[in-house]
């Protein structure tokens, strides 16, 4: 299983070197949008976490 080796060579720097930026790209989309689509259920702040550490890796 490669991913299984993937995700266990993750280290917290390298998690948190993508979700911090992530974080802060998203919170300024919410900022600067007239009505942001705040999440409301589990599901939602799951994609929201999963979108604002894409949104960093690509930082």
């Amino acid at each position: 299983m490669p991913a299984g080796r993937y995700f266990r060579a993750l280290t917290v720097f390298d998690l948190m070197g993508n979700f911090f930026p992530g974080i802060v790209l998203v919170t300024a989309l919410l900022v600067t949008l007239s009505s942001p689509p705040f999440p409301s259920s589990p599901g939602e702040y799951l994609l929201a976490g999963i979108a604002a550490l894409s949104l960093g890796h690509f930082v």
